[in-house]
Order: C-alpha cells, then sequence, then structure tokens
C-alpha cells in the first residue's frame, strides 16, 4: 500500500504511462479504422460495394500501425520541446501532416510500405498544390462543421471527406472514377 508523500512522482508517472498506452492504442485503432473507410472510400471510386471483410482483409494492418506512429509523431512535433523551438517544429509538423495527407489512401490502394506511402504522398501534393491546399481546407471546414453539430455530424462529414479524398487522389493521378 502505497502513501503518496510529497515530491514522489512514482503515482503520477504511472498515470501517465497509463495515458499514454491508452493514448497509443486508441490511435492505432483508429487509423485502422481510417484504413477500412478509406479502403471502402477507394471502392466507391472503383464501382465496387463496400464490404467490411474484404476491406479488412485487403489492408495491411502492421504497415497501417507503423505509419500512425509516425504520422503521429510528426503531428506533435512541436509537443516534444518547450517554447519558441516547440512552435518552430509545430509549424513544420503541420507542414509535414498536409504534406502526408494522402499516405494511408497509398498504402491502403497499392499496398506498399509506410514509408513508400509517405513519399508518395508528398510528390503527389508537390504535383497539385494548389488543389491540395483547397481540398485540406474544405475537409477541415467540413469535419469542423460535423463535430458542431453535436458530434453527429461527424457521421456524415467523415465519409463525405473520405470519398472526396479518394476522388481527388484519383484524379490527381489521371486514373478513372466509377460514376
Amino acid at each position: 500500500m502505497g502513501v503518496a508523500v510529497a515530491g514522489d512522482d512514482s503515482s503520477s508517472f504511472g498515470s501517465v504511462l497509463v495515458f499514454f498506452v491508452l493514448g497509443l492504442a486508441l490511435s492505432i485503432a483508429l487509423s485502422v479504422l481510417n484504413a477500412v473507410g478509406m479502403r471502402g472510400a477507394l471502392d466507391a471510386t472503383e464501382g465496387r460495394d463496400f464490404d467490411l471483410s474484404n476491406a479488412l482483409s485487403r489492408i495491411d494492418v502492421p504497415q497501417v500501425i507503423v505509419l500512425s506512429l509516425i504520422l503521429s509523431l510528426i503531428g506533435n512535433l512541436g509537443s516534444l520541446f518547450p517554447g519558441f523551438l516547440g512552435g518552430i517544429l509545430s509549424l513544420v509538423g503541420l507542414v509535414l501532416t498536409f504534406l502526408t495527407y494522402f499516405a494511408m489512401t497509398f498504402l491502403v490502394d497499392r499496398g506498399i510500405s509506410a514509408i513508400d506511402s509517405l513519399k508518395a504522398s508528398v510528390d503527389l501534393i508537390r504535383g497539385n498544390l494548389g488543389n491540395s491546399i483547397l481540398l485540406a481546407l474544405l475537409a477541415c471546414v467540413v469535419i469542423l462543421i460535423g463535430a458542431c453539430l453535436c458530434l453527429l455530424g461527424l457521421f456524415v462529414a467523415y465519409p463525405v471527406v473520405t470519398i472526396a479524398t479518394a476522388y481527388a487522389y484519383k484524379k490527381f493521378q489521371n486514373q478513372p472514377v466509377a460514376a
């Protein structure tokens, strides 16, 4: 039976560790769900019906987890360092997050590694910068509106953004899209 003593950080470290592990598990679970959603959106742009078991079997879950961890690190660069450096790294993280917008789409569509999907996303965004900025801004607006509608709006906003992302991904590469 432990008694908390002033200056004893073991109990607070344990709490931080638990929240870190839970947050990491939630992030990975959401990334797998995002990959399944993207597989469904890609199937829709190809004129196929969505089938959950088929979608799950066509996703490389270990690579999704690796990509999830990399994207989480990129997105949280600023929080790793305090002060001015943290602010600069937050901006760098924001730019890198934008450049890796299509990483999950590449991973799910082509079955490539997490690292290759990051590279492919950067190349696709660089080749379609203006349209990519517009897509990202509109996606943010749709998600924010969905979140403002008592979170229930996200059940509409998320699929709309995911299908728009899959559509843009195909169009940016001059691939056919089902009508």
